[in-house]
């Protein structure tokens, strides 16, 4: 089964070289890896040219989310996911979600738990996302990360693909639909993946218009913050990960006062 993972660029190429090695080291034998890129002004082609195993274009673009969409519709793979360039898996993901998804072919997405980490790959902590229960996760808060999530190509013909015109929550927006409907979706209990927590990230530096934009996603979807099922899967989802909250936050405010 070749699972086709898009990786989404501009002017990431002293994090990019480590997702490539990261997909060359993958122990699951059919990976496409596809490098969208947006022109960037750095390194990233010159790195690009260096490893032919990887398929890749640079060219101006919308933002991320139409890079993804670019790369999705390059892709080969039955299995596809995107995987930005500060991001990694687990030497031994795409062979886990792989044989997950060959043993169930009524399954169309999946996710697993993913780990934070600090701009050198040390461990902050490991979130723990709920089980995929719809009713529960159609009305509640979505708490799987989206480096740890995966889904079948074929989706794309009934759901669509990402939002371009959004900037920060497009993922958020995309698990939505896939939830909207009703598709087949289930927790893996491990780690798939990594989350690098960057001081100059956008979801801090564009917070507000991250913050409208989440809003924008609630009333398309009809999500209330008052629905006893939204707050029900808040309070399980701090539930399991108190210790990882504790760790997380304390990082950042560590982090917040060294960079003042």
């Amino acid at each position: 089964m070749l699972a086709s993972i898009i990786t989404p660029t501009f002017n990431t190429g002293h994090y990019l070289e480590g997702t490539i090695k990261c997909l060359l080291e993958q122990t699951h034998p059919a990976v496409e890896h596809i490098v969208v890129d947006g022109e960037s002004t750095d390194n990233t082609v010159d790195l690009l040219r260096r490893y032919p195993s990887v398929r890749w274009i640079s060219e101006p673009d919308n933002g991320m989310y139409d890079a993804i969409n670019k790369g999705l519709q390059m892709a080969n793979g039955e299995i596809v996911a995107y995987l930005n360039a500060d991001d990694r898996y687990y030497r031994n993901t795409l062979e886990v979600v792989c044989r997950e998804f060959e043993q169930d072919p009524e399954l169309d997405f999946l996710y697993g738990y993913c780990t934070y980490t600090t701009e050198t790959e040390e461990p902050i902590c490991t979130f723990r996302a709920l089980p995929f229960i719809s009713p529960l996760t159609r009305n509640g808060r979505i708490t799987f990360a989206q480096p740890a999530c995966f889904w079948r190509r074929r989706i794309h013909d009934s759901v669509g693909f990402f939002d371009s015109e959004m900037k920060n929550v497009g993922d958020a927006d995309f698990f939505r639909r896939l939830i909207a409907h009703n598709l087949n979706g289930k927790l893996i209990r491990q780690p798939l993946a990594t989350f690098m927590v960057r001081g100059d990230a956008v979801s801090y530096t564009l917070a507000d218009n991250m913050s409208q934009e989440r809003e924008a996603v609630h009333s398309r979807y009809g999500i209330s913050r008052r629905d006893y099922r939204y707050m029900l899967n808040n309070v399980l989802y701090y539930a399991v990960n108190p210790d990882n909250y504790l760790r997380y936050l304390r990082y950042r405010l560590t982090h917040s006062r060294h960079e003042s």
